[in-house]
């Protein structure tokens, strides 16, 4: 019998720092303090798959990659042995960027300087990284679609779900729990007002009644989660913003999907805002026109597009047969769409004069290739 902690980082571990500071030795199973009648057993880092990382923990600091096990044999309430053992975790916690779960006490604990959001300066002008989502259904009249969108938010960046919510600006609902949001979404989903926490500017709920063909074109449900790009010098933080961006894609089935940054929007109190110096993402809305030509940091496609496109790169599969596509930033100059053969007629068209014109900046133009059944308008 042992008391035992269990050690969780984003980064792999220095063990030289570590033995230099505590006289460990090294052995086949790890690392070794040892005393006359006591001792401390670290075992070497395990790197983990995405579904071994318990909520809890996830939920305290993104970007969760390895588990260390911390371990004094025997077990014992001595707690001058408990304070070594956990002031030796600590370090190893603090040498990887993570936390200690602590199974006698059900703690989590973080060491001192190590912090799930640090400040980021407020300057005027600031980026965001925005994930965006385009479906040609609606994934709210399934309950619990709805709940498993909410879960996955909790799960990896919790500040996505909302301080206050409602109807109309500002929103009046104070967030208590997910049953209670998840029903109002189900109730209201046609217009809500959803303030998130920061570093979270804004999420973005959009789904049409009826979904499909409009005067202006056809109209897609739309979800989409915007983030100060802050965030990007924090580690962790990427890892789990991709994450996120594939268990959403999981549960809602897009067709399309993507995460790009976009710079100079104008920082505010509330929520974000833009003028004409703010770059836009490329597609307008829920009045999805096609593929960028320019593309992004990451990439999901759905069968009703990626059965047009030959594909040489690496990709995930997901479970329910989009495919998803990562930029490589070990590698020099990769680029999204290297790897991918996308028909010309599948591109967005070239805007138009008509952009200065109709609603929202939408050009009113489509590809040839048009992936879905019925006409684009009515």
């Amino acid at each position: 019998m042992s008391y035992d902690l269990k050690i969780y980082t984003i980064k792999k571990q220095d063990f030289n720092l570590l033995t230099n500071q505590f006289n460990l030795v090294e052995n086949n199973e790890g690392y070794v303090l040892a005393h006359d009648d006591y001792q401390i057993v670290i075992s070497r880092e395990i790197k983990l798959d995405d579904e071994d990382i318990a909520q809890d923990i996830s939920s305290k600091l993104p970007g969760i990659k390895y588990l260390i096990e911390c371990s004094l044999e025997p077990i014992t309430n001595d707690e001058k042995k408990i304070e070594e053992l956990i002031k030796i975790g600590k370090a190893i916690a603090k040498n990887g960027v993570g936390l200690i779960e602590n199974p006698q006490t059900k703690e989590v604990i973080l060491p001192r300087g190590i912090k799930r959001v640090y400040d980021i300066e407020k300057t005027e002008r600031f980026s965001i990284i925005k994930l965006s989502w385009w479906f040609n259904h609606n994934p709210i009249s399934n309950e619990e679609n709805i709940e498993k969108l909410l879960i996955a938010i909790k799960r990896h960046i919790p500040e996505a779900l909302p301080r206050r919510y409602g109807l109309y600006e500002p929103p009046k609902e104070i967030f208590t729990t997910l049953d209670v949001f998840k029903n109002f979404i189900i109730e209201n989903y046609n217009g809500i007002v959803w303030y998130p926490n920061k570093p979270v500017e804004y999420v973005n709920l959009a789904i049409p009644n009826p979904i499909g063909p409009a005067k202006i074109g056809y109209r897609f449900s739309h979800f989409s989660i915007s983030i100060d790009a802050g965030v990007l010098s924090m580690a962790g933080w990427e890892t789990e913003i991709i994450r996120l961006f594939k268990s959403i894609s999981e549960v809602l089935n897009p067709f399309y999907g993507d995460i790009f940054i976009l710079n100079n929007y104008i920082r505010s109190r509330t929520i974000l805002s833009s003028d004409d110096k703010t770059e836009k993402h490329p597609i307008m809305a829920w009045w999805w026109n096609g593929i960028p030509k320019k593309s992004g940091l990451a990439l999901v496609l759905g069968t009703e597009i990626h059965k047009y496109l030959k594909i040489n790169r690496e990709y995930d599969l997901l479970n329910n047969d989009c495919k998803l596509f990562i930029k490589n930033k070990e590698k020099e100059n990769d680029e999204l769409y290297k790897g991918i053969q996308i028909p010309k007629n599948l591109y967005q068209p070239q805007e138009s004069f008509l952009k200065l014109f109709s609603l929202g900046g939408f050009s009113g133009k489509y590809p040839k290739i048009w992936p879905f059944e019925g006409p684009k308008r009515k």
